[in-house]
């Protein structure tokens, strides 16, 4: 196997880089106004450390943004707003909306863009906004070691360091040859599998899913009418739904069995409820083929940083494969055109 120089890459680069200087406020709200990659990361993170009073603004919707609004505006809220270009139009109207209706009210602002003359740029430096420059050199679906995320998950009381430093051991593991990334999807494909299910087992694993799906759908969906097609199962409850279909109908799909161990004391007939879960989990891994699956037993933050930087380098080596280009997204530069004709 050829390797990469992985010290090329930005989001490698930003791992030697000092950690965001942010005093834990797990008590204030959390407001994240970001799309895509600017808020999955997050998202991802804040679900499988189940933090609370934290609200992702990922849409265009006034009802929704009001009542946000209206719950966190007497408590202090901490607002991010995030956008790499400074030009994204829901972060825009979203940023204006959030600090038009908390005018009056005591608030954190906090603005994260390239530092150049966008509009969101702008309006950080109109109203004050603490700054903090995105990395020019990583992507938004790259970003989650960044200040990105890395900023709310110091603000929600997380280790910061050790979840970078647990990616940094990865990434330096691959370039000294100690680690080499799976050739499941690959070998997935080339045995007529153009459809990767990613079940999780774990409610905490539903937003790592979406984060996911996006890093591997837009750096890879780039062969022309060729390639996988991501899709995400929740486990058990989709045995209940899918499963008939994984197992009886096309034989077009590989899976890939991600579970969280959790403990819990409420016992039924002498077993834990995870008892349960776990059991769901491998009568399932044994009943799909072709299965790929990873158990996850700590939220020790260090182990979390492993292994998102995992599922980077998965992706990297099968653009690898395919001699690709991970890092652009063409199709979606066209739609924005698209979109904006019809502003």
């Amino acid at each position: 196997m050829v390797r990469q120089n992985l010290s090329q890459y930005g989001f490698v680069k930003n791992l030697y880089d000092k950690s965001p200087d942010v005093s834990p406020q797990p008590h204030h709200p959390l407001v994240i106004i970001g799309t895509g990659g600017s808020s999955l990361g997050f998202q991802a993170l804040s679900c499988l450390y189940d933090d609370t009073n934290v609200f992702f603004v990922d849409h265009l919707s006034q009802k929704d943004s009001l009542k946000i609004i209206e719950f966190i505006k007497n408590n202090h809220p901490i607002i991010i707003s995030i956008s790499k270009s400074g030009e994204t139009i829901e972060t825009i109207f979203q940023t204006h909306f959030f600090w038009q209706s908390l005018r009056g009210h005591d608030a954190t602002w906090i603005g994260i863009t390239e530092d150049c003359s966008s509009t969101l740029f702008h309006l950080y430096q109109d109203h004050n906004f603490t700054f903090y420059p995105h990395p020019k050199d990583v992507g938004g679906r790259f970003s989650i070691f960044t200040v990105v995320s890395m900023i709310p998950f110091a603000l929600k009381g997380h280790d910061v360091f050790k979840f970078r430093q647990g990616a940094l051991k990865i990434f330096e593991s691959y370039n000294s040859g100690l680690y080499t990334p799976s050739s499941f999807f690959k070998e997935s494909y080339d045995q007529g599998k153009n459809l990767l299910v990613v079940m999780t087992y774990g409610s905490c694993l539903n937003q790592w899913a979406q984060w996911f799906l996006q890093l591997f759908a837009e750096s890879l969906g780039k062969l022309k009418h060729k390639g996988i097609t991501p899709l995400h199962s929740k486990g058990p409850m989709d045995q209940h739904s899918q499963l008939q279909l994984y197992m009886d109908g096309p034989q077009d799909k590989m899976y890939w069995m991600i579970h969280l161990k959790e403990h819990g004391d409420f016992m039924c007939n002498g077993r834990p409820m995870d008892h349960i879960m776990h059991a769901c989990y491998q009568g399932t891994k044994e009943s799909l083929k072709p299965c790929r699956f990873v158990d996850i037993d700590t939220l020790d933050e260090g182990v979390i940083g492993q292994f998102f930087a995992k599922c980077f380098l998965d992706v990297l080596h099968l653009a690898h494969q395919w001699d690709i280009n991970p890092f652009d997204q063409p199709a979606i530069e066209t739609l924005k055109k698209n979109i904006s004709s019809f502003m």
